[in-house]
């Protein structure tokens, strides 16, 4: 990216089984968010 911004996902998944890929390899500052939406609403992270 050459401009400052932001990015937003929206994805939808299963409540039988909640589990998303990880994108902090990418953006590293997503590594703090990805632990809330563990912690906040159980959905896993591979």
């Amino acid at each position: 990216m050459t401009r400052l911004g932001r990015v937003v996902l929206r994805i939808m998944i299963s409540h039988a089984t909640p589990k998303l890929n990880s994108i902090s390899s990418i953006f590293h500052g997503a590594e703090w968010h990805e632990r809330e939406t563990t912690d906040f609403y159980g959905i896993s992270l591979t």
